[in-house]
């Protein structure tokens, strides 16, 4: 969804100059090596190698976002998910935090069905957990809103008819009872298989990382995002999650409409971000309408 190897060009289209923080006070030591990650202006990501570790350094402008993910990683390691730990934060230039670097590979595009079980039974423990805060607005009143403003920002710029963000409200509207009715957990808010790192040479995942989107919602969100982008790979995570008969009814009734929430909210963040031409938030959107 945000393909780092374009950082470098995101900088020069947009003008995007996040301020590094200073390496030395996140992680103890002098870096032998920074490699800078992305940089969306407002919010950048390093990795860095001192003698004896690696590390990734995060900073971001709106200092709400990095305490938040602190907390939700310490959260999410009380509640048994395997997550990166905590090595430094500090306030200026801008709010960072570091934390240790976990060696192996994303779990998207993983053909191994234990590994995709065990992310599962992963889930399983992050949608168990207490959220760390509670929800001011009802759930699918909240879904629902979101979409039809991302459904008018895609009309207004060209990229659907009219009519078809018409009929996406509809599909919406009609399932905004399922969406009431959904019994709400902890969420990553961001779950893609990509943030879900495999440890090396096992099928069995090392650690969940990026939880700065974290919240109170539907657990089928999770798996929307999370199924994005492995056709039917994913299945044997709902075995993992334990998932009964009638979470995987509802979630079958729900992934075409979650999935395209987040796609009509990606479609914005990566046309103004500096990554245009993506089609798979378009195909989403039309496959809730058909």
């Amino acid at each position: 969804m945000r393909p780092p190897c374009r950082w470098r060009q995101a900088v020069r289209e947009n003008g995007f100059a996040m301020v590094p923080p200073v390496f030395e006070q996140l992680v103890g030591a002098s870096p032998e090596e920074v490699t800078p990650l992305v940089d969306y202006g407002y919010r950048a990501a390093w990795k860095v190698r001192t003698a004896g570790a690696t590390f990734i350094v995060k900073s971001d402008e709106r200092p709400d976002l990095v305490t938040n993910e602190v907390m939700a990683v310490r959260n999410a390691a009380t509640a048994g998910v395997p997550v990166q730990s905590f090595a430094g934060f500090a306030e200026r230039p801008a709010p960072a935090v570091a934390f240790r670097w976990v060696e192996g590979a994303p779990l998207h595009g993983c053909e191994e069905p234990e590994a995709w079980r065990d992310a599962g039974r992963v889930l399983r423990r992050i949608h168990s957990a207490p959220p760390l805060r509670q929800r001011s607005v009802p759930w699918g009143e909240a879904m629902e809103g979101m979409f039809s403003a991302e459904l008018g920002w895609m009309a207004d710029h060209g990229f659907i008819e009219p009519a078809e963000a018409s009929s996406a409200r509809e599909v919406a509207a009609a399932l905004r009872p399922v969406m009431d009715e959904t019994p709400l957990g902890w969420i990553h808010g961001d779950c893609q298989a990509a943030h879900f790192i495999v440890a090396p040479g096992e099928p069995r995942i090392a650690a969940v990382i990026d939880w700065a989107d974290e919240h109170q919602g539907a657990p089928e969100m999770d798996f929307a995002v999370f199924s994005l982008f492995d056709g039917e790979t994913w299945r044997p995570a709902l075995d993992g999650y334990a998932a009964t008969a009638e979470f995987r009814e509802r979630l079958e009734r729900t992934l075409p409409l979650y999935r395209a929430i987040r796609a009509a909210g990606s479609l914005r963040w990566l046309e103004t971000h500096g990554y245009p031409g993506h089609t798979w938030p378009l195909e989403c959107v039309r496959a809730l309408v058909g």
